[in-house]
């Protein structure tokens, strides 16, 4: 069966990355998973510095490499952060996809 774990170790997550959730449909042939950012620092998209999570955007899904004949798709709410100079964005690397 699906766990947590295994997706943890198949997507090479780190500490501040967790995969929380995970679904299986066995009849349209689709996993879904859901990846939580924990971490308190993310990298801004602009500056590439580390900067503080001021919140998270939406949820948002991407479709992912298929695992073996599923299709698969990876949930997240990616962090926002604003740098010294006021500059924000959503941090797209925060999934290390």
């Amino acid at each position: 069966m699906f766990t947590h774990q295994f997706f943890d170790l198949l997507l090479n997550l780190d500490e501040d990355r967790q995969v929380t959730e995970v679904e299986a449909d066995h009849r349209s042939c689709e996993v879904r998973m859901l990846i939580e950012f924990r971490g308190r620092m993310a990298e801004c998209p602009k500056t590439f510095e580390l900067c503080s999570i001021y919140d998270r955007a939406p949820e948002r899904e991407w479709r992912h490499l298929d695992t073996m004949q599923y299709k698969t798709y990876i949930r997240c709410k990616l962090p926002r952060v604003k740098n010294a100079r006021g500059q924000g964005g959503h941090d797209s690397s925060a999934l290390g996809l």
